[in-house]
């Protein structure tokens, strides 16, 4: 409730920017759960559906690379992300969902830095 009060008092600029963060947010995840990878992201989330599966790295499986030479933090957090939305039936959503989070997370601490180190003006433009 106090959070409703506290956006009323605010002004147009800084409602402005709310609803275009919350409008990017929701656009990045409806774009997320349509798309189809191909080429490299196809590789890698073969690889982090691997890692969600099976709890370790592919080595020498053949998943499209003759290695598993990558950094592996994408498929760390792709099978964590991968073995949880299995749970619930689709993992690969969740493979989907790791890059409209992190993307999501980014949008909100641009936000909050340019307002702290600027002001709500120099915020919006660095939102949009």
């Amino acid at each position: 409730m106090k959070l409703i009060k506290n956006f009323n008092k605010q002004d147009a600029i800084s409602k402005l920017t709310i609803c275009i963060i919350i409008f990017a947010i929701l656009l990045r995840f409806i774009i997320a759960a349509y798309t189809i990878e191909g080429g490299d992201p196809c590789y890698h989330s073969s690889a982090a559906r691997f890692v969600g599966r099976n709890f370790r790295f592919p080595l020498f499986e053949p998943l499209g690379r003759e290695i598993f030479a990558h950094e592996p933090l994408f498929h760390i957090i792709g099978g964590i992300f991968y073995a949880v939305f299995n749970i619930f039936g689709n993992g690969d959503l969740g493979i989907h969902m790791v890059s409209p989070v992190f993307g999501s997370a980014g949008i909100i601490v641009t936000f909050l830095i340019a307002r702290k180190l600027f002001n709500k003006h120099i915020a919006l433009f660095a939102v949009i």
